[in-house]
């Protein structure tokens, strides 16, 4: 047991992560901490189609009052919606332009469409 709470409080390594209900190390990737078993929310899920953060922008800047940016991202029932409405008179473009730009909006599986980060 005295090993484990060692493993628990080590340093992360680049490829490494805490989980974010009970602080332990785990991989990056993990969806669920294999420790307590909780999803990690927040987490870039890997997924079978990779979301292009650059695209994303593009598609919202130029044809996001069409919803062609969610459509994009999965997201084909708002994506209509946005069609339909024109983006609720261009309302809904700038929300989604503004969460492009923080990094927080989220494709259809729920993962969030980032920046690629360099290091």
């Amino acid at each position: 047991m005295n090993s484990q709470n060692n493993n628990n409080l080590r340093e992360k390594a680049a490829d490494e992560a805490f989980c974010t209900s009970c602080g332990t190390v785990i991989k990056k990737a993990a969806e669920i901490c294999p420790h307590c078993g909780v999803r990690q929310k927040g987490r870039i899920l890997t997924s079978d189609v990779s979301m292009n953060w650059l695209t994303l922008l593009l598609l919202s800047i130029f044809l996001g009052i069409f919803g062609i940016d969610r459509f994009y991202a999965g997201r084909i029932g708002t994506g209509i919606l946005k069609l339909i409405t024109g983006s609720f008179c261009g309302v809904w473009w700038i929300i989604d332009l503004v969460l492009i730009l923080t990094d927080k909006f989220k494709d259809s599986r729920g993962n969030v469409i980032r920046r690629e980060s360099r290091a």
